[in-house]
């Protein structure tokens, strides 16, 4: 029985061996398969991304800047583009310091309920360099540690309420204002807005600040596409004239044209 014994226990470990192998394989291939099927979902835009295909139906909201200058130039621009849809709202001295004045978490909630927007285009903050209250209504003074907290908070809470209910959103930064005022402002919300929006995998943040400078100075003329200098922005420094919302314009077209499938 002994000189017996390693006859019967050879094959059967190699055919142990075999079986472990093959499970082992098969639970390689599932893991890989599963790595795959994860990758193929909403979390993954590397590998899921799927353009937005017309018709598209696009939501312009913001203060002044939407109102006027900008918000006219980007309507326009999009309208030139087949099966789009579109509804633009801008509201004077209002933005997300002053809640109690006017709540545009609110208001674009109602409007994407009433329009249904696939992608959403937002610009605020040009109204928000002041002092700001917390939900406790404690008082914060701009470029205090508080007031970048709470104003982030303000961003915050407006992306996570209103993001999922898009397909895709954009959020418009400031270009390089003409007063120390307001780069002193522009220069904390910038950043706060882009930091914000890269938690959101269907949001994206547009630079324009640069496109606004000439070797990173502001100007307030720039040249057009034939080389002659045309005046840019207002007298204010913050606002564009209907030649300088088509700049901005044009930025915003070159980012949603990586993701909305849309044609002239």
């Amino acid at each position: 029985m002994v000189t017996n014994y390693p006859k019967i226990f050879v094959p059967v470990s190699i055919v142990v061996v075999i079986v472990c192998l093959a499970a082992c394989e098969t639970f390689r291939r599932s893991e890989n398969q599963g790595s795959k099927t994860s990758g193929n979902s909403n979390t993954d835009p590397a590998t899921s991304f799927q353009k937005i295909a017309a018709p598209v139906k696009f939501l312009l909201v913001g203060d002044s800047l939407m109102r006027e200058g900008f918000g006219p130039a980007l309507e326009t621009s999009l309208r030139a583009y087949k099966d789009v849809n579109l509804v633009r709202e801008g509201v004077y001295s209002t933005g997300l310091n002053k809640t109690d004045y006017f709540d545009w978490v609110a208001k674009t909630e109602e409007l994407i309920g009433l329009n249904k927007p696939d992608v959403l285009v937002v610009m605020f903050g040009a109204n928000d360099g002041q002092g700001i209250l917390d939900d406790d209504g404690k008082a914060h003074e701009l470029g205090t540690d508080g007031w970048r907290d709470v104003y982030t908070q303000r961003v915050d809470r407006y992306l996570t309420r209103i993001a999922p209910r898009v397909k895709k959103l954009y959020w418009v930064g400031h270009p390089i204002p003409g007063s120390d005022k307001f780069m002193r402002k522009f220069s904390v919300m910038n950043p706060i807005y882009q930091s914000e929006i890269a938690k959101f995998p269907n949001a994206v943040y547009v630079d324009t600040w640069d496109r606004f400078a000439v070797n990173g100075v502001y100007k307030r003329s720039l040249p057009d596409e034939n080389g002659h200098p045309q005046v840019a922005r207002q007298g204010d420094g913050v606002h564009v004239t209907n030649f300088g919302g088509k700049i901005m314009a044009g930025l915003v077209i070159n980012a949603i044209l990586q993701n909305v499938d849309v044609k002239q």
